[in-house]
């Protein structure tokens, strides 16, 4: 039963999240026009493989090991944490002196906005830990109130007829809001410090070599028609 309850928990989360995006970003798109939209989701498509690069092929190893040893699992996560933030900066930080230089104002501020909320979707991980511990209805519930609360920002800025340039404060509530609230519950129930940190980064990047080429397989193939609009044609024809 319990394993059931948190299955369909995990079911509600995702379903939120995809009806409630496609309701914020048509409603976005409306409001700011083609060419404005393909710079959001020309910058979201190249931080997905910066995500999947910081991860390293370890987020399927951690919800496992959560699994057989929360314990385990926990210090190993807590362990890595320090990598994941040096991996995540070596990548992010050319990609926004590249925005700078090459692209526009809007699309650099873009470019921060999603580069902030990438980086707390790559240190937050409470999500596999409420999963495997059967606790998904934590990241249903704060996912949820993330997405809300960037809806409602969202109108706002559009209701209010604010610059462009505060769309991009959403973009960062709606990853950092979730992050602090299973963050709370977290520290409210568990506690973990890491562990010899240097043996538990050459693990990460050892065992997950392999999970990450096939995760940058499929991040490729996913976006790759982001990439090549954004190559061949334009942002606007991409915002299209």
């Amino acid at each position: 039963k319990k394993i059931f309850s948190n299955s369909l928990w995990m079911m509600i989360e995702k379903c939120i999240s995809i009806f409630g995006l496609i309701f914020v970003t048509s409603f976005v798109a409306k409001h700011i026009g083609p060419e404005n939209f393909g710079k959001i989701a020309f910058v979201n498509s190249i931080f997905v493989i910066v995500q999947t690069v910081t991860w390293f092929g370890n987020q399927e190893i951690a919800f496992k090991r959560i699994s057989k040893n929360a314990k385990s699992g926990l210090i190993f996560l807590a362990s890595t944490q320090k990598i994941r933030k040096i991996i995540f900066l070596l990548i992010a930080i050319p990609i926004l002196l590249i925005f700078l230089v090459v692209s526009d104002r809007l699309t650099f501020i873009f470019g921060i906005a999603t580069a902030i909320s990438v980086f707390f979707l790559t240190q937050d991980y409470y999500v596999a830990y409420n999963n495997a511990m059967l606790r998904s209805y934590i990241n249903a519930l704060s996912n949820s109130l993330g997405l809300i609360t960037a809806l409602i920002l969202r109108y706002l800025i559009v209701d209010f007829d604010f610059s462009i340039e505060f769309l991009s404060i959403p973009i960062i509530v709606v990853s950092l809001l979730p992050f602090f609230l299973r963050k709370y519950f977290f520290n409210k129930y568990d506690r973990v410090n890491s562990v010899n940190p240097s043996k538990y980064v050459k693990y990460y990047l050892v065992a997950g070599l392999g999970l990450l080429l096939s995760n940058l397989a499929v991040g490729f193939y996913t976006q790759i028609n982001n990439f090549l609009l954004v190559a061949l044609r334009s942002v606007y024809e991409l915002g299209i």
